[in-house]
């Protein structure tokens, strides 16, 4: 509730301070308004005082003459210079005199002097007055007939201008000073001050008096008018004059002689010399002319203010019409007399104007601009004061460049129809001197009442075509090849687009690039000019930095549509067409044969394909340098293939069809002056030629018994020589078992090659060379040269691999040699079976008579038995094959084969004797053995156990012998003995044929036995055989031999268990049987 109430009070409040506020706004307002209306009413009881007391003096106007002054000067325009001197001088005195009055009125203002001071004035200028109107009477004919009238006219005119602003200032000065005066009286105080306090800006000074005139108009007898117009502007006052009063009534011409754009007001005074004025009436007519006769004129209106000195004011209404004005004079006498103004109009509206402009492009003018004007002078009361001059300005960037009057009007209207109420002009704006953004057409129409209408219109002219300078930062190509000209390096074209109405999207770049996208113009910036902007530069680049060939051109036009002219491209270099390559070329080669035994060396031809990755490529710029060379001799060098391109891709081939060493390269700098990394030194030697082997001094094929030196030589040649590995091998018999020895020969260097001797070959044997000869370049002969002892030389085609002689040394007649399978059987001995014929080969000078094999001394039949190949003769050793066949070695057993021969030279030769022994046994049984010392599941006290163990192979040799202790998992523990091939036999040897070996302690080992003989099978195994013997318990803990000792150990319980059960139950049995008799007993 209490807030409650505080809240009804805080309102109450807020209404009251608004309440207040609004009443205290509402007394300002009153205040206000009550000082204007103060001001107001003091200003023109002041205006209306200061009139009536000049309307008193009025008739100084007529009584100085100047009137007569004003009409002798308008129709002595013609007089003589000398008149028109004497006439200034008498001015200039008139004008002196005036100033004296000035000082008089001055006087009046600050209340020093009185009327009678300025009376004292006007009689000392009246004198000079009426003189100078008689001198310019006097000399009127003279003017007239004066051939430099116009001249002369001219000077009058000025005189009669200096008149009329002589008139004009001493009505300001009264004006001005009376107003004071009236201010002064009514106030009591200092009049600025009393101005300042209601807010007339500089007080006094703040009131215009430029537009009071006071002029006199009589009809010569009993009427004198005074005239005053005032028109209020705000707390501004401005007099305006009037037409002269005129007795329109006794014959003069109706005219609009008089235009006021504000309020008008007329007054004068009247008088009559004789009886004096009685009353005096005016009629304010609206009629377009004067009445003919007054005399119906019923709506005379009392001058209520006519003072006693006859002077009047009347208002006119400030409407847009016509007024002529009436004044009717009635002396006591009953005299009347009737007088009336020209016509006169008031306008307070402007005429209006209308600017007509043709269209424009994007608001701007690309020539001369016709501008139309209409201007018309209208109100609503259908009247106005027409108009008067309409006139034109142009100005361009605050210069007047061009003004002219449109129109002025010089005639005197008759009526309210002669007035010019339309006027439609047209003038040019001349675009050569307006070419800016900034040409303001100023339209000034004035009517006759001086109300003034000014219109602007701000228009572009531009009549400049834009201009074009495009300027390149590199200007470095290689302008060889013509019309093209390569840049190694980018360029930035800088566009400058000189234009004060510059339009980005109206430049037209036109790029092409022959790689594709092609560069787009950057943004642009500006840099403003001075004046009328024509030299505003609008700055863009362009940045060709990709490889491409590229044309451009540019061009532009500017807002409104004027095209630039041929581009400046100054001292560019080649700007509208040009390629830029900023990549280096690059040279790679590749060889359609790159199999090269040893670096650098091919036994087949090489074509080299070189590629040159360049856009722009120019042959005449490939440098080939080739140097080759053969066997230290100077060889034709080959030289490049014409070029072929796919795109950037060139190529060519060079082709190394012969043989020699070639070293080269290539260079290459594209037409941009991009030089290409030099191809790598390429070196390396074709050899198309095989090396040259030559075996002399031995036949091939030749049996050789001599007792003298034997021995051959082999060589070889080539350019390129590379490896020589001649290989002679003899199969010979030592020690009772063939041999085959490798014999060394003694090498030494021949021209481009090596030769390897072999002297001396004392063994008889066969023997065999061969030989790997490939040069450098990898050929390999397919040819040998072979020279007999007698020196004749033959070719035959034989290659590495091949045997390119046999031969054998016999001295000792026919030589024996077993084949490869054959030796091995007799190598081993011992093998499990033949899985080949055994196979003799004898070689002797002579053909054979006759041949036998035995086995085991036992002749073997041929066909049978044996088969027989021969081959050689006819010069060559005869070699025989003897296959002696397999299935006859199918038993076990021992086999010895002989060969016998006999050659026609009846020497008698044996295999066994030649040291070619074919002795071997057929052994596919496995051996045996015995042991003693354990048995299976044996248990034996001690720390050890000894075992003998001996091995036999009836019929065949024991090879291998392994005893392996075991755990009872069967995991091996511990090989006890191990022994194979000699040494088992040293060891059997000399141990009567046994093997002694202990078993350690253990709990229920195994004890593996493995026995294999020599014999070797197809696969490579022997004969085999091998046993386990489990249980086997060696312990020095009896306990542990009664544990493992499994029918003793569960022997023993079953009787320990009887010895405990018996008696047991015998106790149980006599207790049950006491108790049951002890039970029968009760």
């Amino acid at each position: 509730m209490r807030k409650h109430i505080k809240d009804e009070r805080g309102a109450i409040v807020v209404e009251a301070t608004i309440s207040f506020t609004a009443f205290i706004f509402l007394l300002y307002i009153i205040y206000s308004i009550v000082d204007i209306c103060y001001i107001q009413a003091k200003m023109s009881i002041a205006l209306n005082s200061a009139a009536t007391d000049i309307s008193q003096y009025s008739y100084l106007y007529y009584k100085f003459g100047i009137d007569s002054v004003d009409n002798a000067a308008s129709n002595a325009a013609s007089s003589s210079r000398a008149l028109a001197k004497h006439t200034l001088k008498g001015m200039d005195e008139l004008m002196t005199g005036i100033s004296d009055m000035d000082s008089s009125l001055s006087d009046i203002e600050n209340g020093s002097s009185d009327f009678e001071s300025l009376m004292t004035a006007y009689d000392e200028t009246k004198g000079g007055a009426s003189d100078l109107a008689a001198n310019i009477n006097d000399y009127g004919d003279a003017l007239a007939e004066d051939p430099m009238g116009f001249v002369k006219g001219m000077g009058m005119l000025a005189l009669n201008e200096g008149s009329s602003a002589g008139k004009s200032y001493l009505a300001q000065s009264m004006g001005r000073a009376f107003m004071k005066k009236n201010l002064k009286d009514s106030n009591g105080g200092d009049v600025n001050a009393f101005l300042k306090q209601y807010h007339v800006k500089d007080g006094l000074d703040g009131l215009s008096f430029a537009g009071t005139e006071f002029l006199v108009s009589t009809d010569g007898k009993s009427s004198n008018a005074l005239r005053l117009t005032y028109l209020s502007q705000g707390t501004d006052t401005t007099w305006t004059s009037f037409a002269d009063w005129k007795n329109i009534l006794n014959g003069g011409k109706y005219e609009i002689s008089r235009f006021s754009k504000g309020k008008m007001y007329v007054s004068g005074s009247v008088r009559d010399e004789f009886s004096g004025v009685k009353e005096v009436s005016y009629n304010v007519s609206n009629k377009d002319g004067v009445f003919a006769d007054v005399s119906g004129v019923t709506s005379w209106t009392p001058m209520k203010s006519t003072g006693k000195d006859g002077s009047y004011a009347i208002s006119l209404p400030e409407n847009d019409m016509n007024y002529v004005v009436y004044l009717k004079i009635v002396d006591y006498s009953g005299n009347v007399s009737y007088v009336s103004t020209n016509g006169a109009v008031i306008d307070t509206q402007a005429p209006k104007i209308n600017v007509t402009l043709p269209t424009d492009i994007n608001g701007i003018y690309a020539s001369n601009v016709n501008v139309g004007v209409s201007v018309s002078d209208n109100a609503a009361t259908g009247v106005v004061s027409g108009i008067r001059s309409v006139s034109y300005k142009v100005i361009s960037l605050g210069q007047q460049t061009q003004t002219g009057d449109l129109y002025t009007y010089t005639a005197t209207a008759g009526s309210l129809n002669d007035l010019t109420k339309s006027v439609s002009r047209n003038f040019t704006v001349d675009a050569g001197l307006n070419n800016s953004n900034d040409v303001q057409i100023e339209v000034t129409a004035v009517d006759n009442a001086g109300n003034t209408y000014k219109t602007t219109n701000v228009i572009k002219i531009d009549i400049t075509a834009p201009t074009i300078e495009v300027s390149y930062d590199n200007n470095s190509g290689d302008t060889t090849f013509g019309d093209d000209t390569y840049f190694k390096e980018s360029r930035t074209a800088t566009v400058k687009v000189t234009e004060r109405n510059f339009d980005p999207a109206k430049v037209i770049p036109v790029i092409e690039a022959s790689a594709g996208g092609a560069p787009s113009i950057s943004g642009w910036t500006t840099v403003s000019g001075s004046g009328n902007g024509d030299d505003t530069v609008n700055i863009a680049t362009i940045y060709y930095g990709n490889d491409a060939d590229y044309t451009f051109n540019i061009s532009a036009e500017d807002i409104v549509g004027n095209r630039s002219g041929d581009v400046n491209y100054g001292n560019s270099l080649a700007p509208t067409k040009f390629t830029v390559d900023k990549t280096v070329p690059v040279i790679s080669v590749a060889y359609d044969n790159n199999n090269a035994a040893e670096a650098g060396f091919y036994k087949e031809q090489r074509t080299a394909t070189v590629t040159i990755q360049e856009h722009n490529f120019e042959t005449s710029r490939v440098v080939l340098t080739m140097n080759a060379t053969d066997n230290g001799n100077t060889a034709s060098a080959p030289t490049i293939s014409g070029w072929s391109g796919s795109g950037d891709t060139h190529t060519a081939t060079i082709s190394f069809a012969s043989d020699a060493v070639y070293t080269w390269t290539l260079a290459y700098t594209d037409k941009a002056g991009n030089k290409a990394t030099d191809l790598e030194n390429q070196s390396f030697c074709v050899d198309l030629t095989k090396p040259a082997i030559t075996i002399s001094g031995i036949n091939p094929n030749s049996a050789n018994n001599t007792d003298g030196n034997i021995g051959f030589a082999i060589e070889c040649t080539d350019t390129n020589f590379g490896t020589f590995t001649p290989v002679l091998t003899a199969v010979v018999y030592e020690n009772g078992s063939f041999a085959t020895k490798e014999i060394e020969g003694s090498a030494s260097s021949v021209g481009n090659g090596e030769r390897i001797e072999y002297g001396n070959l004392e063994e008889d044997g066969m023997y065999s060379l061969r030989c790997a000869a490939v040069d450098k370049a990898g050929n390999a002969y397919d040819t040998v040269n072979i020279v007999d002892e007698d020196g004749v030389s033959s070719t035959v085609n034989l290659q590495d691999g091949d045997n390119l002689i046999d031969f054998s040394v016999n001295r000792n007649g026919s030589t024996f040699a077993l084949n490869d399978y054959s030796m091995d059987v007799v190598n081993d001995y011992y093998v499990q079976e033949t899985a080949e014929d055994i196979v003799f080969y004898e070689t002797n000078a002579d053909e054979l008579l006759n041949y036998n094999i035995k086995l085991n001394g036992n002749a073997l039949k041929e066909g049978n038995d044996y088969k027989v190949t021969e081959s050689g003769g006819d010069g060559s050793w005869y070699r025989y094959e003897y296959a002696v066949n397999k299935s006859l070695f199918d038993d076990e057993g021992e086999y010895n084969l002989v060969v016998e021969s006999e050659d026609k030279a009846t020497s008698m030769a044996y295999s066994d004797l030649k040291n070619v022994s074919a002795d071997f046994v057929i052994d596919k049984t496995a051996p045996t053995f015995t042991i003693s010392g354990i048995e299976e599941d044996g248990n034996y006290r001690g720390t050890s156990q000894n075992v003998t163990l001996v091995p036999t192979d009836d019929g065949g040799k024991l090879g291998h012998v392994k005893v392996t202790i075991l755990d009872k998992d069967g995991k091996e523990q511990k090989v006890i003995s191990d022994m194979s091939g000699d040494e088992l036999t040293k060891y059997l040897n000399g141990n009567d044929g046994k093997i002694k070996f202990k078993v350690p302690e253990g709990v229920n080992q195994q004890v593996a036995i493995l026995c294999a003989d020599c014999s070797i099978g197809t696969d490579g195994g022997t004969n085999t055989t091998d046993f386990i013997y489990k249980g086997i318990t060696v312990s020095s803990n009896a306990f542990i031999l009664f544990f493992e000792n499994k029918p003793l150990f569960y022997g023993v319980l079953g009787v320990v268990a009887a010895a405990i059960i018996v008696p047991t139950g015998f106790v149980i049995y006599k207790k049950k049987r006491k108790t049951k008799k002890e039970a029968s007993e009760q």
